[in-house]
C-alpha cells in the first residue's frame, strides 16, 4: 500500500525530535495533534530548551501534551511557575482525536474535539526562539522539569497531524529526526484489492482509498470511516459520488 502521508506509530522505544524549528511563540502559540492512543498515559509533545552537551533541563521553559489517565493534560513554563489545564475527555477509545492547545500572551487553551477548557492566567516570561521540540518521548529524564513527573512515560499510539501557528507537518518521518524504534502505523482498509495498488489517504477518522486491480475500473474509489463500533464502508453508488467532494477534503 502507497501511503501519501506516513504515520508514526510510537511503540514506547522511541521518539521523533527536531532541533532546526525557529518560532517566535512569544505573543501566540497555537498547536493542533491528531492521535490515537494505546495506553492512557504517555507524552505526546514536549517543546523545551535545553544544554545540548549536558541534555539537562535548562529550567523556565518548556510546553508539554501528556495523556494522564487518557486524559489530555497540557503544560507550560515561560518563566513564572508550571501553569496547566486538563480535560475531561478520555481519548482511548480506538478513535483518532484532535487536540488543540497553546497560549495567546498570558491566557491559554486546551480542546479535544469539540470541548474547550481555559487555562488560568500566568505572567509573562522569555520564550527563546531556538528550541527542541520531542515528539513520543525524550532521551532521557533530565531534560524535563522534576515538577511534573507524569513527563516521563512515553506516549503509546499514532500521531496522524502535527500543526503549530498554522505550518503543517504532513510527513513526520522526513521532518524530524527518528531516534530508537518508531514503527509506520498502517490500518486503512481496502477491500479486494491486490497489495501494493492502492493509494489510501487519512482525514482524522475518515480515509479514502484510491485503488487499481484487475476486480475493479481503473479509477474505482473506496471510501470510508472509522466508528466506535468499527469500519463504515461507502458503497458503491455513493463512492461514485464521493469522487468529486466525498468524505476527504
Amino acid at each position: 500500500m502507497k501511503l501519501n502521508h506516513t504515520v508514526p506509530l510510537f511503540v514506547g522505544d522511541g521518539f521523533l525530535m527536531s532541533e532546526k524549528l525557529v518560532m517566535d511563540v512569544k505573543e501566540k502559540l497555537e498547536i493542533e495533534i491528531w492521535l490515537k492512543a494505546i495506553n492512557p498515559d504517555g507524552l505526546v509533545f514536549y517543546w523545551t530548551n535545553f544544554h545540548a552537551t549536558t541534555e539537562q533541563y535548562t529550567g523556565g521553559y518548556f510546553i508539554a501534551l501528556v495523556l494522564i489517565f487518557s486524559q489530555p493534560h497540557f503544560f507550560w513554563n515561560f518563566g513564572s511557575g508550571v501553569v496547566y489545564s486538563r480535560s475531561t475527555a478520555s481519548v482511548l477509545n480506538d478513535q483518532f482525536h484532535s487536540i488543540h492547545f497553546g497560549k495567546y500572551f498570558r491566557s491559554g487553551s486546551l480542546q479535544v474535539n469539540d470541548e474547550q477548557d481555559e487555562i488560568p492566567i500566568s505572567q509573562i516570561g522569555y520564550s527563546p526562539n531556538s528550541t527542541v521540540i520531542f515528539i513520543g518521548g525524550v532521551p532521557n529524564k533530565t531534560i524535563l522539569p522534576s515538577a511534573v513527573p507524569e513527563l516521563g512515560i512515553p506516549f503509546r499510539g499514532a500521531i496522524q497531524r502535527l500543526t503549530i501557528n498554522g505550518h503543517r507537518f504532513s510527513e513526520l518521518f522526513k521532518e524530524f529526526q527518528r531516534v530508537g524504534r518508531v514503527m509506520q502505523y498502517d490500518d486503512v482498509p481496502c477491500s479486494n484489492v491486490k497489495s501494493g495498488n492502492r493509494n489510501c489517504l487519512r482525514n482524522l477518522n475518515k480515509y479514502g482509498c484510491q485503488c487499481l486491480n484487475e476486480y475493479q475500473p481503473p479509477k474505482y474509489i473506496q471510501q470510508g470511516y472509522y466508528t466506535e463500533y468499527g469500519i463504515k464502508l461507502v458503497t458503491n453508488a455513493e463512492t461514485e459520488k464521493a469522487q468529486y467532494g466525498g468524505l476527504i477534503s
